[in-house]
């Protein structure tokens, strides 16, 4: 008979969230979707959190081990454990089956038992950070470490740069972890039982699907939802899971209440097949834009550990912006752009340029102007003596996002009005992100973080910039064609 698998901690919390999840995970890992920039970007900023973490509890013992080498890691703990040490990085236990990683254990001088800490890089105490913790208390009791204290360190976003003596904000939770200890024996065990059967579980889609991570099984468990569903909704939020158990599923099912807005046009134009288009709306909106008009997008990068001055955690720091410009409504758009290519900090730099980009008069569209706008008011607060220029180019923003979502709707939308969902609904092949090295804002931060910071050949460099420069400046170009796709329409 085969030998059971050992369970992770990780793969116990995905079983927390979905029993199938973790079945899955254990005997079909190839059918997962594969990670996206957004989870590699959350797995590697949790590794800057947990080492900045380490400093604050020095000269400890680091468990060195592939992840993959449990028996190597468990020794090497035991013998750290044994050593005298007062503090252990990574310390590793198997208990039953079960394996679990400390981020860090400590003890004062002369203390028989440890304080557990585990390090989060988000910027509260979540519910999952309290059962997390309890699974790790569970297995590490089990194998026999006396355990004093449970802590959860998070990021505290009031920590201002370069001052990181405040970067962490301690919750004491060990009331809630050995009040948990029971049920998460309970709970462990039944998911082993899970693994153990040779059939998969009948487990019915949820809200758990997304709760508190999108499974990477979801795309399995969810095929035979129609596309597009209620669950595409606009904003429909727990609406849409009120509908589902009722079996209103599909949007042209005659259950389906008439919702109000973007959902209610969302329903019509599907069961219509047509697009909706309110031209007298659209012309009342943009009939007021005065020529030249800007068109102006922002790449930023948030640190989880902040690395310029006067920056707090995940404050979103400006490297790049692209923008166009039309003298008039049909003329050909002239295109200027500012990227930070090293590792200083790049917002005077992008602040001069915003500055010398723009003239005296016309609107600046941006769409979804509230993120432009944040960042140049960020930028005004940092310096002063261009402080004046700066709100008056913020004074000056317009953005077309509120229009599409108020009186356009294709079936291309999907519920969403992105730019990334508009722009190829409404301009068709003109634009193929697709092909680019860059793709989104995601792979933008990839893309700097390493040509900012990681060195690299002279060629792989020159490859990054033109990556960034090209995908930027689609996205201001694909603005440019919404907007006169909108006058267009709107018949101005």
């Amino acid at each position: 008979m085969p030998s059971q698998p050992i369970l992770t901690k990780s793969k116990l919390m995905s079983g927390v969230q979905c029993d199938k999840n973790l079945y899955l995970l254990v005997h079909k890992p190839k059918l997962a979707r594969p990670v996206t920039p957004s989870e590699q970007a959350r797995f590697d900023e949790g590794h800057v959190v947990g080492s900045e973490a380490q400093k604050r509890y020095p000269n400890g013992v680091l468990i060195e081990a592939k992840p993959w080498d449990y028996t190597g890691s468990v020794q090497k703990t035991e013998r750290a454990l044994t050593s005298g040490a007062h503090t252990l990085y990574e310390a590793s236990f198997l208990h039953e089956g079960f394996y679990a990683r400390v981020d860090i254990l400590n003890r004062d001088e002369g203390a028989k038992q440890w304080d557990l800490i585990e390090v989060k890089s988000s910027t509260s105490l979540k519910d999952e950070h309290v059962y997390d913790t309890a699974i790790q208390a569970w297995i590490a009791r089990g194998a026999g470490l006396k355990i004093r204290s449970y802590t959860v360190m998070h990021i505290n976003n009031q920590c201002v740069y370069p001052d990181l003596s405040n970067l962490f904000t301690r919750v004491d939770i060990t009331d809630r972890v050995l009040a948990l200890q029971d049920e998460i024996e309970e709970r462990i065990l039944a998911l082993r039982e899970t693994v153990s059967g040779k059939d998969e579980p009948e487990t019915k889609i949820g809200p758990h699907c997304d709760d508190p991570y999108e499974c990477r099984y979801k795309h399995l468990c969810w095929k035979d939802v129609p596309s597009p569903s209620v669950f595409d909704l606009p904003s429909i939020g727990p609406k849409s899971w009120e509908l589902y158990e009722d079996g209103i599923v599909t949007l042209d099912d005659p259950r389906l209440p008439m919702l109000e807005g973007a959902q209610k046009r969302m329903i019509e134009a599907f069961r219509t097949g047509r697009r909706l288009v309110d031209t007298k709306a659209i012309a009342a909106e943009i009939g007021a834009w005065q020529f030249p008009l800007y068109f102006l997008d922002f790449e930023t990068i948030g640190f989880a550990v902040p690395r310029f001055d006067g920056t707090r955690p995940y404050q979103q720091v400006p490297f790049q912006f692209s923008l166009h410009a039309i003298a008039s409504r049909d003329a050909e758009p002239r295109h200027t752009e500012f990227l930070h290519t090293d590792s200083t900090d790049p917002r005077r730099a992008v602040a001069e340029a915003l500055v010398r980009a723009f003239g005296a008069k016309g609107h600046i569209v941006a769409y979804n102007k509230s993120f432009e706008g944040k960042v140049i008011e960020a930028l005004a607060g940092q310096f002063a003596d261009l402080a004046a220029k700066l709100r008056a180019i913020a004074a000056r923003l317009v953005d077309p996002l509120p229009i599409f979502r108020n009186y356009v709707y294709d079936n291309g939308f999907m519920g969403s009005f992105s730019i990334k969902t508009v722009a190829p609904s409404i301009l068709g092949d003109q634009l193929d992100y697709s092909k680019l090295l860059v793709q989104d804002g995601e792979m933008a931060q990839h893309a700097f973080l390493e040509l900012a910071f990681s060195g690299g050949s002279d060629s792989r460099r020159a490859e990054l910039i033109d990556g960034l420069k090209t995908y930027c400046r689609q996205d201001t170009l694909a603005t440019v064609l919404l907007v006169q796709w909108l006058f267009s329409e709107a018949g101005l």
